[in-house]
């Protein structure tokens, strides 16, 4: 099948799919300008799944138990302050809608991305700290806020184009 090429979606599906990456979009902006991420954001985002996984013929447990799994695993890193509690949650919705299908594809993309924005935040901030005067107060570049909701939306947009693509199981 050609890169670009999709099987006959319902109106619901490609909806449902659009929707939920423009969420991802809308909370990748909020992350990116506010370093935080509403949960209502989220909150949509495992809303919008049902009415997919219904008009797709998608079963829903086993994307339910992947977005539990991944919540539970963010939720243990945030408990370890190593996420933020928003980031954790978004991650989770995404979860849900890669499904054991696309989940390690989702997760691997999805840290390598968060990876790669992280060095380029860290790099800013070490940029920033050396044109400053030694006496104002600066973020040390290993502690740098890094939208890592930017990471997700863009992991989570692979994965809607798959599933556009894909046949549901």
């Amino acid at each position: 099948m050609p890169l670009f090429s999709f099987p006959p979606l319902s109106g619901i599906e490609a909806i449902s799919l659009c929707t939920a990456a423009l969420i991802l979009l809308a909370a990748a902006a909020m992350d990116f300008r506010k370093f935080k991420i509403s949960n209502w954001l989220s909150l949509a985002l495992a809303a919008l799944f049902p009415v997919y996984a219904l008009a797709a013929h998608v079963p829903m447990v086993p994307h339910l138990l992947t977005g539990l799994a991944v919540f539970a695993a963010g939720f243990g890193l945030y408990a370890l302050h190593l996420f933020g509690g928003g980031d954790a949650k978004l991650l989770a919705a995404a979860a849900l809608w890669a499904g054991p299908k696309f989940v390690l594809l989702f997760l691997l993309s999805t840290t390598t991305l968060g990876g790669v924005l992280a060095a380029g935040f860290a790099l800013a901030a070490l940029i920033k700290s050396k044109k400053r005067s030694s006496g104002d107060a600066v973020v040390p570049w290993h502690k740098a806020p890094v939208p890592y909701g930017m990471a997700i939306a863009c992991g989570g947009w692979m994965v809607l184009f798959l599933m556009a693509r894909s046949t549901p199981t």
